[in-house]
């Protein structure tokens, strides 16, 4: 007889599921790519042609990742090789005379813009005139030319990307929200959160000495920030905003990758131009109104694949935000010159389709910031106009036109500000469970929740250095234990608790009356969720009787702090301790205390509920334990229905407990209802879900399909289940023993070739090790290492440094930075920086690696002599000298 997973005991409070995976596949609606510059020429393999390396050296200062190919072949193997990215492409007149070539190169879908540059313009002017002219900018035969024109384009293809969140108005409840629209609030959140911190005088400072940083050896960009910094005013944050320069390149970059650490460092510039937005907008809204055209249609053109397209079409009347500064424009045919949309089908490779967003707005509502910027910006042509920071619409409808290929869309969408409610909403429903909270906090556990665990502790972190309270080293525990780092958690949390305490007691000493306000309450709540973190971590970590303990102390505080004792944290409390006398065999306290929970749950919670189901299942599961079978069924029966309510009818835990219920039967010998339940789960099987957790569910329900027929003497039909059953299991352990394959192969051969493994094996077992570990294994660092390994090898040097940048992220969380893996990725990545040219990283990573190896193996050991020697080089081509550590 096999049981499923949920007779395990269920736990109230556990930790967030990692829904990392989930949102980069799911979360946005974008048309946002990397941009890169290529240059094809014969010529560009000429190391001494002084015309030649001043060419390079202008598009490397335009884009740091420009690449230079002398012949065809080469290039079209670099394109294939970067499927993901977008390119502009700089070709001489001779390569772009041979049709097949330019036809070839025209038709790549991410070759979006094409400049030729030869020395007799009037040659190739024919050029413009021919079939496929649309992604030719233009033929320059000056290096000052090409450069300002690419400047320009590059400037309006990033100005006109777009990434969208979306958000499900029919969600009934915000503890089960969607990931799309965890991060639709959490873009909303961005804004009130940074105004929330409290400006300085230092922030500019700061910002500035980012920015030199982060443009370190650009003459050009350092030329600006200097510009910036001597000239720059609050009042002119949207014209510094509209000018060709880093400032909006950074503040769009920062927002679409959510990337914290950035947008700390940049909210001084963020403040100051939302806040130049708002006193524009008033200016707009007082002509609109003084006009009597209260009424406003703004435009905007893009292209986006089927795709995206069909998630828009999924979610007509749902609301819709941008993910940063929207550029929209009073004029259609400047949308639609965005959107491509006369243009004909350039090849059958191009999978995107004009798509035109028509904006409604009243002005007479408020229900948004909008700036008409056209006077200050550098195309006032264009009729710009840009909306304030997530800003919210709700999608009208979305029509197609396929009339000639390809299609046409045109989506319409009104202003909205149901997400301030949305908001108003969450915020509320975060308060039941922090009192006196702190809104800067939601949003960094909006960081966890989104499975972004290293962004948020970096969050908490920034925010202790501004003012060190117990909320916020309680929630940076939480992203430790999140992590699995068990022990930094509890440093954290013991440091809340004991903040708290030392908050409480001279409240307790003056005078009782003054410990019962309401201040003291909500200090006592805090302490009792504090407690229950701690007890969660003992009691995940196998210490029950600790985690015994301090759920008593949570639970004493709820009730000291809430009169009538009846709240859900109450509830959970006491479901917890009946769990741990569960698993101290004490079946009749735990049930006692499950009841206890249930009429507190009964008065607190809604009638169908996740921690209601909960306590039910664990109600049965005492029952079963006590071989009291028909209760059992009766509880695990009630949940089933109330499961059944909340979640998809195909979701595991349905099946799970229609499972346990076949089970039951099974142990009553009442077969052919357990075989019932059993044939009922197989319908549930989820055919979209490929997860090992299911494999290994439906090895268990096939088993005991087989066992039922068996015990009614239906032999055939025993077999046949009997070997779907060892089929899903030789499916199931397929994962597992791959990943044990690759451990042991890494154990035994420390000098490994890493090409042997392909980079579909090498992403396959990453894959295992997510699902199998949830990612949390300490060869994880490896299996990333060796994916990077691979790209390096085959000249991939982009991919290849995003996965030795997970592998040392990850080192330090399993082995320290102190360890081969760290050491082998920093040699790799200051290997790449060597080839790029550019020595002074390479020099610094090569340190860094000596340093890690230095710890850990002896003087003579043979990496310490390469290092040694790649150091020693990379000093001769920066002229450093070498200084002993």
């Amino acid at each position: 007889m096999c049981a499923s997973t949920s007779l395990k005991t269920l736990r109230i409070n556990i930790p967030h599921l990692n829904k990392t995976e989930a949102c980069n596949k799911n979360n946005t609606v974008s048309n946002d790519v990397n941009i890169s510059l290529l240059w094809l020429d014969k010529n560009t393999c000429l190391q001494d042609d002084e015309d030649v390396c001043e060419t390079k050296r202008m598009l490397k200062e335009i884009n740091n990742n420009a690449t230079f190919h002398s012949d065809f072949d080469g290039l079209i193997k670099f394109l294939e090789d970067n499927l993901n990215d977008t390119f502009f492409l700089v070709i001489s007149g001779v390569e772009a005379t041979s049709t097949t070539i330019f036809q070839k190169l025209h038709s790549l879908k991410h070759i979006d813009s094409i400049f030729l540059f030869c020395l007799e313009k009037q040659t190739y002017e024919p050029l413009l005139t021919d079939q496929h002219p649309s992604k030719i900018v233009g033929i320059f035969n000056t290096q000052s030319e090409l450069c300002n024109s690419i400047r320009k384009t590059l400037d309006h293809v990033r100005r006109h990307f777009a990434a969208f969140t979306l958000f499900n108005q029919k969600q009934h409840s915000m503890r089960n929200l969607s990931i799309d629209s965890i991060r639709f609030l959490w873009h909303q959140l961005l804004k009130d959160t940074l105004w929330k911190i409290s400006r300085t005088d230092d922030w500019k400072i700061r910002m500035i000495e980012k920015f030199r940083d982060y443009y370190r050896g650009s003459a050009n960009e350092l030329k600006d920030v200097g510009e910036f910094e001597t000239q720059y005013k609050s009042s002119d944050a949207v014209k510094w905003y509209t000018k060709d320069m880093f400032i909006y390149k950074l503040i769009n970059q920062a927002l679409r990758t959510e990337d914290i650490d950035a947008l700390y460092t940049l909210r001084y510039y963020i403040e100051d131009l939302c806040l130049d937005l708002k006193n524009r907008y008033e200016q707009f809204r007082q002509l609109h109104i003084e006009l009597e055209m209260p009424s406003v249609t703004l435009y905007r053109g893009l292209r986006l694949d089927r795709d995206q397209i069909l998630k828009l079409k999924m979610n007509v009347k749902n609301l819709i935000s941008t993910n940063g500064f929207l550029s929209a424009t009073r004029s259609l045919d400047v949308a639609k010159f965005y959107a491509g949309w006369d243009e004909p089908c350039q090849s059958t490779t191009d999978i995107t389709e004009p798509v035109l967003f028509i904006i409604n707005i009243d002005v007479n509502e408020d229900k948004i910031i909008v700036a008409d910027i056209a006077a200050d910006s550098m195309m006032p042509d264009e009729l710009e106009v840009l909306f304030d920071l997530g800003s919210i619409f709700e999608i009208n409808s979305i029509t197609e036109d396929d009339t000639q290929k390809p299609s046409k869309w045109t989506l319409s969408m009104t202003a909205s500000n149901n997400g301030e409610k949305i908001l108003n909403d969450y915020i509320l429903f975060k308060r039941q469970d922090m009192e006196g909270f702190d809104i800067s906090i939601i949003f960094g556990e909006f960081l966890y929740d989104m499975g972004e665990y290293q962004k948020a502790e970096k969050y908490f972190e920034n925010l202790l250095l501004t003012e060190d309270t117990p909320q916020r080293r309680y929630s940076l525990g939480m992203v430790h234990c999140l992590k699995g780092e068990y022990d930094q958690a509890l440093y954290h949390l013991q440091s809340a608790y004991n903040r708290y305490r030392e908050i409480l007691l001279p409240m307790a000493s003056v005078s009782q009356v003054l410990f019962d306000t309401d201040a003291a309450q909500n200090m006592l709540n805090e302490m009792a969720r504090v407690s229950v973190a701690i007890a969660n971590i003992h009691f995940d970590t196998n210490n029950p009787d600790e985690a015994l303990i301090h759920y008593k102390n949570a639970l004493h505080a709820y009730e000291t702090s809430i009169p009538d004792s009846n709240s859900p944290q109450i509830g959970n409390c006491l479901q917890n301790i009946g769990l741990i006398y569960q698993q101290h065999g004490s079946y009749n306290e735990a049930l006692e205390k499950f009841y206890q929970a249930t009429d507190i749950f009964s008065k607190t919670l809604p009638e169908n509920h996740p921690d209601r189901a909960g306590l039910l299942l664990n109600i049965g599961n005492i029952y079963r334990l006590q071989n009291q079978y028909d209760l059992a069924i009766e509880s695990y029966t009630s949940a089933l229905d109330m499961l059944k309510k909340i979640y998809p009818s195909k979701h595991r835990l349905i099946t799970e407990c229609m499972n346990n219920i076949g089970l039951l039967h099974m142990s009553k010998h009442q077969y052919d209802e357990s075989l019932k339940w059993f044939l009922q789960c197989l319908e549930n099987y989820n055919e979209f879900e490929s997860s090992n957790t299911q494999n290994i569910l439906y090895v268990h329900i096939h088993a005991n399909i087989a066992e039922s027929y068996e015990k009614t003497d239906n032999i055939c039909d025993a077999i046949r289940y009997y070997e779907q059953s060892l089929t899903n299991f030789e499916k199931a352990q397929q994962d597992g023993w791959r990943i044990v394959k690759y451990v042991n192969s890494n154990d035994a051969e420390e000098t490994k070739e890493t090409e042997e493994k392909s980079l579909t094996d090498l992403f396959s077992i990453l894959e295992n090790f997510k699902e199998l570990y949830s990612g949390e294994h300490p060869h994880v660092p490896s299996v990333l290492r060796d994916i990077g390994k691979a790209f390096f090898n085959d000249k991939k040097y982009k991919d290849a440094l995003k996965y030795y940048n997970q592998s040392l992220e990850m080192c330090t969380k399993f082995q320290s930075f102190e360890h081969l893996d760290a050491a082998a990725c920093l040699t790799d990545i200051s290997s790449i920086y060597q080839i790029e040219g550019d020595y002074l990283k390479a020099l610094d990573y090569a340190a860094e690696s000596y340093n890690v190896l230095s710890k850990i193996l002896s003087s003579k050991h043979p990496k310490i002599k390469s290092i040694l020697e790649h150091i020693i080089h990379l000093c001769n081509e920066t002229g450093e000298s070498v200084k002993a550590s």
